[in-house]
């Protein structure tokens, strides 16, 4: 087990930087030129211009800049914004809390709602009650995240006034930004965990443990979901890291401060330090978020190690 936890770890270090490599090269691959943005409605002379290209490192060649800044990164400093002149470290941990929180919250819903919906769809096969969840699941899924949030917010904020317009309303201001974020989510998971009730249930061990006499809710439980959570798990690993990129949607919708409105802000104003920040901090948590349920795979299932050690030998 310990081998094939410092294989897997080992193995994400040139993913690790692969992603630095992509991030550092698409942000300064966008359109536009950071100091032509920071002195927009003013009169500047050439050699100024110059002079903050110097400043700012963007005179040197592409390779040199993103070794400097991985170097940088690699002992914690993600730059200086070029439009606050703060410390972008600072920026992000200023929010990233919020971000956090929202992204919690929205894995509470996935759980809270898309399991059980699964099962129930699951116990319930061929029934109208699988039918209408799974009508509802496939609206979900199709339906696109922003306009979803705004619908939400139309209703329940400022036609019925359950919820507060405000982003700083305290708890109260986190339910519907949690729902409208882990609703789609709860939905995928729905699905993956019908079927993989689906095909447990009808497994002979299964067969053998009704024929035992347990009670159906044991049956489900203990025999069908415990042998289902594998797939479910992994989707949720998947999930959990695709809630903190659709933050980004949420958060503007919601007026949230978190890493999603600092990068839509970074990409308005140009403000390259921040933005790589932010896309290389999700981009690191996906990865992150991914080993980790590789090595959860491994504990609940050792057959994934054999198999590993296996076709190693």
């Amino acid at each position: 087990m310990t081998d094939y936890i410092l294989r897997r770890i080992m193995k994400s270090i040139p993913v690790i930087l692969l992603v630095s490599i992509l991030v550092y090269g698409m942000v300064n691959m966008l359109p536009g030129d950071p100091v032509m943005h920071m002195f927009a409605g003013q009169y500047v002379t050439a050699e100024n211009m110059a002079l903050a290209r110097e400043t700012l490192g963007l005179d040197k060649p592409i390779y040199i800049r993103y070794f400097e800044w991985l170097l940088r990164i690699m002992q914690g400093d993600f730059g200086t914004s070029i439009v606050s002149k703060r410390p972008v470290a600072d920026m992000i941990l200023s929010v990233l809390p919020r971000t956090l929180e929202l992204a919690v919250a929205a894995t509470l819903v996935t759980v809270v709602f898309g399991i059980p919906a699964g099962v129930l769809a699951a116990i319930k096969k061929n029934t109208w009650v699988d039918s209408a969840l799974m009508v509802v699941v496939s609206l979900c899924v199709a339906m696109p995240l922003f306009w979803f949030g705004l619908i939400a917010l139309l209703f329940f904020s400022v036609e019925l006034r359950w919820f507060p317009v405000a982003a700083n309303a305290g708890w109260s201001s986190l339910v519907l930004p949690a729902f409208v974020l882990g609703l789609q989510s709860a939905c995928m998971i729905a699905r993956l965990t019908r079927s993989s009730m689906l095909q447990v249930l009808g497994d002979e061990y299964v067969t053998t443990a009704r024929s035992k006499g347990l009670s159906p809710w044991r049956v489900v439980t203990v025999h069908g979901l415990r042998n289902a959570f594998i797939p479910i798990l992994t989707l949720l690993g998947v999930q959990a890291s695709w809630l903190l990129g659709g933050a980004v949607i949420t958060e503007t919708v919601f007026a949230r401060p978190g890493l999603g409105t600092m990068a839509v802000d970074a990409i308005r104003q140009m403000d390259f330090p921040v933005l790589q920040a932010v896309v290389l901090i999700a981009a690191l948590t996906y990865t992150t978020v991914n080993l980790v349920i590789d090595l959860m795979n491994a504990a609940l299932d050792p057959r994934i190690v054999y198999d590993t050690e296996a076709s190693k030998a």
